[in-house]
């Protein structure tokens, strides 16, 4: 399958509470190295960062990374660490320089005294 075709079929994607926010060819490389360590080829992927609100109070992203050539048929899916608010590049080329199609998942939730009581928290 071409980018084109790929993209074309990734902008048709119907996301129930959610969009596409972000969608990039990215051509294979070798990262530079990042506090000293080194890290292995990154295959072209195309990088697809979604972005889901299920309920007034949530905000969900998660960036998806798929190789466009290399793929090894499987799937990783990581968090980043509870509701640490960002994506964890180093992780997205662990998985991708393997051939995974990589996902890594965010979220955080719009705390406020209303929504923290409601869930059974402080009384």
């Amino acid at each position: 399958m071409t980018n084109q075709n790929l993209e074309k079929k990734l902008r048709n994607v119907k996301i129930e509470n959610g969009e596409i926010t972000a969608l990039e060819f990215m051509p294979a490389k070798t990262p530079d190295p990042f506090m000293g360590i080194k890290f292995a080829a990154v295959p072209d992927i195309c990088r697809v960062s979604v972005k889901l609100r299920p309920s007034p109070v949530s905000d969900i992203k998660f960036d998806l990374c798929l190789p466009t050539k290399e793929w090894n048929g499987n799937f990783l899916g990581m968090g980043s660490g509870g509701p640490a608010g960002r994506i964890d590049p180093i992780a997205l080329i662990n998985g991708t320089s393997r051939g995974y199609a990589t996902l890594i998942l965010i979220w955080e939730v719009l705390l406020t005294p209303t929504n923290w009581l409601a869930n059974g928290n402080g009384g």
